[in-house]
């Protein structure tokens, strides 16, 4: 295994049609969107509902706070990073089931974007990718 994240053996086949989420939301499936200069990626947690609506990812107040303090840091959100969310259709809050049927979204780019840094935002987010490598169950990481 090279370093944490070996992805040769995972499927990059999300699977959409036992997850519900897509037929409820106004925006389905946010793609990935950022540059990634500094090949830093951030992985959230799933559009809030003005995401959704705009179909913008991040582009809400909590996305501006962040591009913000990454921009204090001397980071430009949409030219330094890339971004995507660990549930890639908007709503309420993501059940385990739609968190592993959107993990291959997020380890497909992982894969194709090979980023130095990754920035987890939130426990969705982590279950979506440390749960991919973890035997632990994700389970006991709820509060």
């Amino acid at each position: 295994m090279d370093g944490f994240f070996d992805l040769r053996n995972i499927t990059t086949a999300p699977d959409c049609v036992s997850c519900s989420r897509s037929r409820k939301c106004q925006s389905p499936q946010m793609q990935a969107r950022g540059k990634g200069g500094k090949k830093i990626l951030i992985i959230g947690e799933f559009p809030s509902p003005s995401d959704d609506a705009s179909g913008e990812s991040m582009g809400d107040a909590y996305g501006k706070v962040l591009a913000g303090a990454l921009s204090q840091a001397g980071v430009s959100m949409e030219e330094d990073c890339r971004w995507l969310y660990a549930v890639a259709c908007g709503g309420r809050d993501a059940l385990d089931s739609e968190i592993e049927a959107c993990r291959p979204l997020v380890l497909q780019t992982i894969l194709k974007f090979n980023p130095e840094v990754v920035i987890l935002l939130g426990l969705v987010a982590v279950k979506s990718v440390i749960g991919a490598f973890s035997s632990q169950e994700t389970s006991d990481l709820d509060p």
